[in-house]
């Protein structure tokens, strides 16, 4: 029996477990209120979607994201009876997709998923240019990229500054110099640009080579990024599914992988003449 369009029922907001009569201590009382909320957020965003269903989609493919969604939310509450705050976040994320990813075709489910991307961002740019299928590359301005996310060009210039320090401690010329330094998803930071490039840049390599004396005196670094766009099915991570939809539609060439090319500028301190920066290490983040 389809579910018809127009009728989707009212999505449910799951309680706190708690017993009336044993009040919450005031902390977790204002964190299950705001669970309370987002869990009414969760139902609101979920109900024009399920609206939206074709004939097709049945009441058991909506059964399973529902009880997937129940599953998450009590994850969610139990993360607030242990003052995990950060797993809460997760575990409505991962409800989400992978709600979206139980009602809808792969297609629709990766397009709804660009509404956790930031509108005319870089992720969403990779996202529309893998679905359409196009397999030229997708330039990224890495001066843009490092101008708005500050976290990420202190994070080359530590270890850069830090790597060239080394090197030249071994003899090596300071002109000659070129590497490449791993940024990990974790890297960006959770800033609105940091998300992005998250999303869009994920664990990449950031190539250097010393091109010359900047004005300030310090050194004039070429930055170059040449990777694979791709998504990764096999990893466990909050938005696996989609990452399976995304290699199912390679599969089934309804979209196409593609190389990113990025080019930019970076001045960091001359080792010959200034100490390095600290080493910056940026808190482990889940991969997306």
């Amino acid at each position: 029996m389809s579910q018809k369009i127009g009728s989707a029922p009212h999505l449910q907001t799951f309680s706190s477990p708690t017993e009336p009569d044993t009040p919450l201590p005031a902390s977790k009382a204002s964190s299950a209120a705001a669970l309370a909320k987002a869990l009414d957020d969760v139902g609101e965003a979920l109900s024009p979607a399920v609206e939206r269903l074709t004939a097709a989609a049945s009441e058991s493919a909506l059964g399973r994201s529902l009880s997937h969604l129940r599953g998450r939310a009590e994850a969610g509450l139990d993360a607030i009876a242990k003052n995990e705050g950060p797993i809460i976040h997760r575990e409505f994320d991962r409800a989400l997709v992978e709600a979206t990813c139980l009602v809808f075709p792969c297609e629709q489910a990766l397009g709804i998923g660009k509404g956790k991307m930031p509108d005319g961002g870089l992720a969403e740019k990779m996202v529309d240019h893998f679905r359409s299928g196009q397999t030229s590359a997708v330039a990224v301005d890495l001066n843009r990229e490092l101008e708005r996310n500050p976290q990420l060009k202190e994070f080359l210039a530590s270890r850069i500054e830090n790597e060239l320090a080394e090197r030249l401690a071994k003899g090596e010329t300071v002109e000659d110099m070129q590497g490449a330094v791993w940024v990990s998803q974790g890297t960006y930071g959770d800033t609105a640009a940091g998300e992005d490039q998250r999303k869009s840049l994920g664990g990449t390599y950031f190539e250097y080579q010393v091109a010359g004396t900047a004005d300030d005196g310090g050194l004039q670094l070429q930055l170059n990024v040449s990777d694979h766009y791709f998504w990764s099915p096999a990893d466990p991570r909050p938005t696996q599914c989609l990452h399976v939809c995304a290699a199912e539609m390679v599969t089934a060439g309804r979209a196409t992988e593609f190389y990113q090319h990025g080019e930019g500028q970076l001045v960091v301190n001359d080792p010959r003449t200034s100490p390095p920066m600290p080493l910056f290490d940026p808190p482990p983040t889940e991969n997306l």
